[in-house]
């Protein structure tokens, strides 16, 4: 038979307390003055019984009394077995309590969320320890210098004070444990109280300390037997166009029911800057899948703030995936200017007749590019309102009437675009004086590749993959792009280059399409070879209708950004600015700011990453001062890592931990685990 001994024996103290009943009854036992009264005499006859009574009545309610201090005492001190102490002797006990404070922990079980729970279990699990024993205390995602400390009032603080953290991370925490057990784990216990969800658990670091320390993994929903905790999430998002209009888009929304019960006419819906616009019903078996398709008609072009949200009716205590964030650009049709260098009769070998069919081939929901064909030698040429057009395009021509290079110019530093392509009629020193004030670096010769002196034509090698140009073409378009076979390009004038970015290369290195860098908001493209069949097959390869209508489109600030519509808190997404960009400012909805500049002219794209804060946010520009650049907006949703509450196996846990001892706070083990 185990003994019996106590956690707080000190508390003992209070037995002194049983006098206090003792002594009120002997007061009240104090015999009063004898005074004879006649009147008393007729009393004398009363039954003795009744004092007899009396005093077995007062004996009892004494005794009652006495018991229940007694009681009251013997509870505080806690009596428990002498083996299920903390500690046994006189050896000095460590406890190391690990709290999940990720985004899960916000969960509401029971009325309460599993971190104030948790919080609970930390603080009942300090009422075990004894003065001198030592604890530390870790929060999941806080990096804290911890230490083992005797001060339990500073511990209860730290535990009252635990908030969720958005980069809570339970595996690096309980390594940090380990790490505070300094090579040893005797007489310690390590306490992990978290959901128990194989998404907080993995990855594990195995115990290098010998002996290994115990090992209590506690649920802070206190549940019966580990099952998953219910819970709907929407999952999935993307956005198509429509067959039907360019102004129109097809959103398709992925929903999740993790948890093992079916729900039933679960309403999601679609908001529109605000404003709802559509709703949609779900039917949803346990542990399942499915995509909702919703549809919206914009009325004009623009970028626009969106969100789609689950029905809080419909889920149980995990509102945070409940809504998805994002923005949808719609982008007006393309007005496109081009003078044609070298007009022919015979179609094929006209210089822009490739360009025409290849913007005769938009692709359905994109919008449409509008294209204007003028002669270089027209003279109703000056007479065009270059407002009216967001790109201009001058295909192998050399010079241009000097009043309308005038309003070119003035065009361009006004934020038009303009691409040039080469050919065989350019000379390129007028070239170079003509457009100097727009090209992005001066050509110099034609370097063309003679029939007989049996080389290989050149090649596409070199791509600038990030760039919006380049950064959604599937592997078929770059295979294709760098098939085609070029005979001849011009050359670079020899000098700096810092002010230009080389979007294509040859593999001779020389570059084949050329983005100059401004301090407006002009865009400029360089072709250094023919956009017809003269000097390069380019034209007949299948990538060229994609090339020639995604450069009009960056030109014309007419083109989707290679920022998607949205991403997760836990994601990095790379930003190709713009040229006359510098810089680039993300502002959260809360107001706070997060700034990223260039640190170098050759710099290309900034990495965003660790956003933390859930919304939508807006976005600016730096060019020469900050601007609002809403291309750039973009959408944090919550990370799904946390969503899913399918509980872990607290044996294999402790199996990959390297580690068999356990004392888990709810005695979970393999035969009461449910997959």
């Amino acid at each position: 038979m185990s003994q019996i001994a106590f956690l707080h024996p000190w508390l003992l103290l209070g037995l002194i307390g049983i006098t206090l009943p003792l002594i009120i009854h002997l007061i009240g036992k104090k015999k009063a003055p004898i005074l004879d009264f006649a009147a008393f005499d007729f009393l004398l006859s009363v039954n003795k019984r009744l004092a007899r009574r009396e005093k077995l009545r007062q004996f009892l309610l004494l005794l009652l009394r006495c018991l229940a201090i007694l009681c009251l005492t013997f509870a505080l001190a806690r009596p428990v077995p002498q083996e299920a102490l903390v500690h046994s002797g006189d050896s000095q006990q460590r406890l190391i309590i690990v709290l999940d404070t990720s985004p899960s922990m916000s969960y509401t079980h029971k009325g309460d969320s599993l971190l104030e729970q948790g919080k609970e279990q930390a603080l009942e699990l300090l009422s075990h320890l004894q003065p001198g024993d030592l604890v530390a205390f870790l929060e999941s995602g806080r990096a804290t210098e911890a230490s083992l400390d005797s001060d339990f009032s500073q511990i209860k603080q730290q535990i009252r004070q635990a908030e969720i953290r958005q980069e809570g991370n339970l595996n690096s925490t309980i390594e940090q444990a380990l790490y505070l057990l300094d090579e040893t784990g005797k007489d310690a216990m390590i306490a992990v109280i978290g959901d128990l969800s194989k998404n907080s658990l993995e990855l594990l670091p195995q115990i290098s300390v010998k002996p290994a320390p115990k090992i209590s993994l506690i649920d802070a929903a206190n549940r019966n037997q580990l099952r998953a905790l219910p819970n709907i999430a929407l999952t999935g998002f993307t956005i198509e166009p429509s067959a039907t209009s360019d102004l129109e888009r097809k959103f398709l929304l992925e929903v999740q029911n993790y948890g093992s019960a079916a729900i039933n006419q679960c309403k999601v819906t679609l908001f529109i800057d605000d404003e709802l616009t559509q709703q949609s019903f779900v039917d949803l078996e346990g542990e399942q899948s499915t995509t909702l398709t919703f549809t919206h008609y914009f009325k004009n072009p623009g970028i626009f703030r969106g969100s789609l949200k689950l029905n809080e009716s419909c889920d149980t205590g995990f509102p945070i995936d409940n809504e998805l964030r994002f923005f949808v650009h719609i982008y007006k049709p393309l007005n496109v200017l081009a003078i044609n260098g070298d007009q022919r009769n015979v179609p094929i070998e006209d210089e822009l007749f490739f360009v025409e069919k290849a913007i005769a081939a938009i692709p359905i929901g994109d919008p449409a590019i509008n294209l204007r064909v003028t002669d270089h030698e027209d003279h109703s040429l000056i007479n065009h309102d270059l407002e009216k057009f967001d790109v201009v395009m001058i295909a192998n021509v050399d010079s241009l009437p000097a009043p309308f290079i005038r309003k070119l110019e003035k065009y361009f530093q006004g934020g038009g675009g303009v691409f040039f392509s080469m050919g065989e009629k350019i000379q390129f020193e007028t070239f170079n004086a003509t457009f100097k004030n727009m090209l992005p670096h001066p050509i110099r010769d034609l370097y063309k590749i003679d029939a007989s002196d049996h080389k290989e034509p050149l090649q596409i090698q070199g791509t600038a993959d990030a760039h919006p140009i380049f950064a959604q073409m599937d592997d078929a378009a770059i295979i294709s792009l760098k098939a085609a076979k070029t005979q001849g390009h011009f050359h670079t004038e020899i000098g700096s280059i810092q002010n230009i970015r080389a979007l294509l290369s040859f593999d001779n290195e020389a570059p084949a399409l050329i983005q100059g860098k401004h301090t407006h908001a002009g865009r400029t493209l360089l072709l250094t070879t023919s956009i017809d069949l003269d000097l390069s097959d380019l034209a007949l390869r299948t990538v060229f209708p994609v090339l020639i209508q995604k450069c009009l489109r960056y030109l014309g600030k007419a083109m989707e950004t290679s920022v998607p519509p949205q991403i997760r808190i836990d994601e990095t997404v790379q930003m190709h600015l713009p040229t006359e960009s510098s810089g680039i400012a993300l502002v959260a909805p809360s107001g706070e700011r997060l700034e990223k500049k260039f640190s170098s002219a050759a710099q290309e794209a900034v990495l965003i990453s660790n956003l933390q804060e859930i919304g939508h946010y807006e976005s600016e520009q730096y060019v020469g001062e900050w601007r609002k650049a809403a291309n750039y907006n973009i959408a944090v949703n919550p990370s799904l890592s946390e969503s899913n509450f399918n509980p872990i196996n607290p044996n294999q846990i402790l199996e990959e931990l390297g580690t068999e001892q356990n004392t888990l706070g709810m005695e979970l083990g393999a035969h009461d685990f449910k997959d």
